[in-house]
């Protein structure tokens, strides 16, 4: 017998003339993939602690050797041994301490290059997320020209959508903002906080910025809405 066309019985239909082809030309349906988005919180890591600024108490420090000065020129010179070893230890806690201040200060400004370059990152990645849901909002909500290339070009996106879909039967209403799919988790510094840091409100302020992104379409469902 003769073999069945393989090609017709996988369409399901009949074959059409030349004519037809080039009049009518069959629209391929297409699954609708959007784009994976970012859901789980993204953290802001706080900028670490390097302990207080180094201090040093001159009164405490000086009381001794000018009261043994005072009383070897009240004895006489019997003392002066004494009060040059008290000047001894005023000139090791002078060193010790400017050593300290000095050691902190060099890590302070490693710790807050390293939290800037951080922060760097940190804006790229969120940038990233925000051009992604951006991207995949306007995938999923073509307006305008958009649509209309759709259709010229016959984009199987055109009927990718069904009643399973999620977004089944959203109405695009326009551009406009919307929260970033991810919250972005930051220390803010309380009200009673001493010293704060700027690059602590750095930090805020990029959160803050990202929280919400502009260029999103707002779209209006209108089965979850019962207006159908």
């Amino acid at each position: 017998g003769k073999a069945p066309n393989i090609e017709l019985r996988k369409r399901g239909r009949r074959k059409r003339t030349v004519a037809e082809e080039a009049d009518y030309p069959w629209f391929e349906r297409r699954e609708f993939v959007g784009t994976k988005l970012r859901k789980e919180p993204y953290v802001i890591e706080k900028l670490p602690e390097i302990g207080s600024t180094p201090t040093m108490n001159w009164i405490q420090i000086l009381a001794g050797p000018v009261a043994m000065l005072v009383l070897a020129l009240a004895l006489g010179g019997s003392m002066i041994m004494m009060v040059a070893m008290q000047l001894v230890g005023v000139v090791t806690a002078v060193i010790s301490y400017y050593s300290q201040k000095k050691k902190y200060e060099q890590n302070s400004s490693n710790r807050e290059e390293r939290y800037r370059e951080y922060l760097d990152e940190a804006e790229a990645r969120l940038e990233k997320f925000a051009e992604d849901q951006r991207k995949a909002m306007w995938q999923a909500n073509p307006m305008g020209e958009a649509c209309m290339e759709i259709v010229r070009e016959r984009k199987g996106i055109l009927w990718s959508k069904d009643v399973q879909s999620k977004n089944f039967l959203e109405i695009p209403l326009g551009v406009g903002q919307s929260d970033l799919s991810c919250p972005i988790e930051v220390y803010r510094p309380g009200r009673f906080d001493n010293d704060v840091n700027p690059l602590s409100l750095q930090a805020v302020a990029l959160a803050d910025q990202y929280k919400q992104i502009d260029g999103i379409p707002i779209t209006f469902s209108l089965m979850q809405n019962n207006s159908i």
